[in-house]
């Protein structure tokens, strides 16, 4: 059965080469781990996944199909793709929150989600206010900043998210 360009997902981009062996170092976009024989596709290309290791947004690859740097530098600056099959139940794409409302513990309106930013640290968030001329910008950060997040009924409930007010 062929799988449908629509159900791949942007996960992540390859940054460059790690190591003599074919490995790469990633930007990864998504909380939850590939696992052995996941299949992703770079270049409309599938290849296995063969061994994951993760610090934060930064991800290391080894692809079944990859076995020298040479291999592995051809890949440099690609998206990679995951089958969104393969998302947990709780997991989301960053770009499904877009436009989202943003509300505070009381479920007031602060703004509306615009943009995030990808950083390696972590993401951020950019909203539009009207407490403000200038834009927040939050780091999104769960369990920091964001109680809790409905795409069900479009909204990101934040907490201490005052901080980040201009006075």
């Amino acid at each position: 059965m062929q799988d449908n360009n629509n159900n791949w997902i942007d996960i992540g981009k390859v940054l460059k080469p790690h190591g003599l062996r074919g490995q790469i170092k990633c930007n990864f976009q998504i909380e939850s781990d590939l696992e052995n024989n996941d299949q992703i596709k770079i270049q409309n290309t599938l290849y296995t996944v063969i061994g994951f290791r993760r610090q934060g947004n930064i991800a290391h690859l080894r692809l079944k199909e990859i076995t020298t740097i040479e291999e592995a530098d051809t890949l440099r600056e690609q998206s990679l793709f995951l089958n969104r099959n393969k998302l947990q139940p709780h997991e989301f794409l960053l770009d499904d929150l877009k436009n989202l409302l943003i509300l505070d513990s009381e479920k007031n309106e602060i703004g509306k989600l615009i943009k995030l930013i990808n950083i390696p640290v972590a993401p951020v968030m950019q909203i539009k206010t009207h407490l403000q001329k200038e834009d927040l910008l939050i780091p999104f950060l769960l369990d920091k900043f964001i109680s809790e997040i409905s795409l069900e009924n479009k909204y990101i409930i934040l907490t201490d998210w005052e901080i980040f007010l201009k006075e």
